[in-house]
C-alpha cells in the first residue's frame, strides 16, 4: 500500500511547492521564476540605458567571426552580436536583438526556456525635442500560463550614441508624458499596427485606465489591421 501511495504523495508535494508562492492578482510564481524575471529586468534596463547608446557608437565597426555553436542568423547582423553575447553569458539570449529594423526601432527578447519565463523590451516611439532624443519603451514579461506584467518607460538621450536616462517608469499605461509646457511624448494609440504589437489585451492589469485592453487587433488575409472586442 505504501509503495502504491508514494508516487501520488510525491506528485502532491511537487504541486504544493510549484504553486506555493502567490503573487499580485493571484498569479503564482516559484522562487526561481522570480529570480530569472528579476535578472531579465536588470538586463532590460541595461539594454535601454547602456546598450542603445553603445550600439550607435559601435555600429559598422564590429566584424563577426563565426564561433562553434553560434546561430546562423548572427552573420547577418554583426552590429548586435555583442548584445547577444551579453545575454547569452547570462543564459537569457532569445533570438537576435533588433535595432533600426523595418518595423522595430529597438527590441530585445529574453527567455529562460526550462522555466518558460520571458521578457520583451521594445521601443515603440522615438522623437526629438530641442536637440535631445526621447523614447517610449514597453517592457513585457510573462511566465507561460501563470503570469503577465508590463511596465512603461520614458527615456532621454543627448544623442543616439549617448546613454539613456530614465525619466519615468510606471506599471500603468499612459498616453502622454509632459516634458515641458510646450512638448509632450505621446504614445501612438490611433495606429492599429502599433497596437497589434503592443497587445494590450494580454495585460489588462496594466491598462486599468485605458480602453486598449478591451479590444484585440489582428491582421487580415489582406494584411490589413482591424480590431474586435476582447474577450
Amino acid at each position: 500500500m505504501k509503495k502504491t501511495l508514494l508516487p501520488y504523495l510525491m506528485i502532491f508535494l511537487f504541486c504544493f511547492i510549484e504553486y506555493a508562492n502567490v503573487g499580485n492578482g493571484g498569479e503564482r510564481l516559484q522562487t526561481m521564476d522570480k529570480l530569472h524575471l528579476n535578472n531579465m529586468q536588470k538586463n532590460s534596463s541595461w539594454f535601454i540605458e547602456t546598450a542603445m547608446g553603445q550600439y550607435y557608437e559601435r555600429k559598422g565597426k564590429d566584424v563577426y567571426e563565426r564561433r562553434p555553436g553560434d546561430p546562423g542568423w548572427l552573420k547577418n547582423c554583426p552590429d548586435v552580436v555583442w548584445i547577444y553575447d551579453y545575454l547569452k553569458i547570462r543564459s537569457y539570449a532569445y533570438g537576435a536583438p533588433e535595432i533600426d529594423q523595418k518595423r522595430v526601432i529597438a527590441r530585445c527578447r529574453q527567455a529562460f526556456g526550462r522555466f518558460d519565463v520571458f521578457n520583451e523590451t521594445e521601443c515603440f516611439l522615438r522623437t526629438e525635442y530641442k536637440g535631445e532624443i526621447y523614447e517610449y519603451w514597453v517592457v513585457k514579461e510573462w511566465k507561460t500560463g501563470l503570469y503577465v506584467q508590463a511596465k512603461f518607460v520614458i527615456a532621454k538621450a543627448a544623442a543616439l550614441n549617448s546613454g539613456r536616462t530614465i525619466l519615468h517608469t510606471s506599471d500603468q499605461f499612459f498616453t502622454k508624458y509632459e516634458i515641458d509646457n510646450d512638448f509632450s511624448v505621446f504614445f501612438p494609440v490611433d495606429d492599429l499596427k502599433t497596437l497589434y504589437h503592443l497587445k494590450a489585451w494580454y495585460y489588462p492589469d496594466n491598462f486599468k485606465n485605458s480602453d486598449l485592453k478591451d479590444f484585440q487587433v489582428f491582421v487580415t488575409r489582406e494584411k490589413k489591421y482591424e480590431k474586435i472586442p476582447w474577450p
